[in-house]
């Protein structure tokens, strides 16, 4: 009868530790759900095929175009030649988390993951070596993307306005 007593009260008191550790737990599971939803809505809006909609250049400065006409025409010049190259470019993140990004030139593919400002670029370069990249994104909607690519990827600090493609 003791024994009987004694497995009443310890389940009892396991039922009551275990739900009091759950009531405890709900707001953290709550939030990590909310953040996995989050991050799969984000990587479903970018799951698509983009188009290039127009290059940007915001730290270009106006000074240099003032003080010296010469070479303002020369980074006018060039401007025009990058944004005619880069608004040929094609870029698809597809849903196994691999990529392909180029134009009529040629093609790029590799791996990627959306991270919380940026998208990481992965893969094995022509050698074989293991390369990553994060490119920073100041946008992401259903209906555009606007990503910055630093000095260290072209010539100029750029954003690109990617609209999705008519599939």
């Amino acid at each position: 009868m003791a024994k009987i007593v004694f497995c009443i009260y310890f389940v009892r008191d396991f039922c009551l530790d275990t739900d009091m550790k759950l009531k405890q737990s709900i707001p953290f599971l709550l939030a990590i759900l909310m953040f996995t939803a989050c991050s799969n809505k984000k990587e479903k809006m970018l799951m698509k095929r983009w188009y290039v909609g127009d290059v940007r250049f915001p730290a270009l400065s106006s000074d240099v175009l003032k003080s010296d006409t010469m070479q303002g025409n020369l980074i006018d010049r060039q401007r025009a030649a990058l944004k005619d190259i880069m608004m040929k470019n094609l870029y698809e993140f597809k849903d196994d988390g691999t990529y392909i990004t180029g134009n009529a030139m040629g093609t790029t593919t590799g791996n990627w993951k959306l991270k919380s400002n940026g998208i990481l670029f992965y893969g094995e370069n022509e050698k074989g070596e293991e390369k990553e990249k994060i490119i920073p994104f100041s946008h992401l909607s259903d209906d555009s993307l606007v990503i910055q690519l630093k000095n260290d990827q072209t010539s100029y600090q750029i954003e690109l306005l990617l609209l999705p493609t008519e599939q």
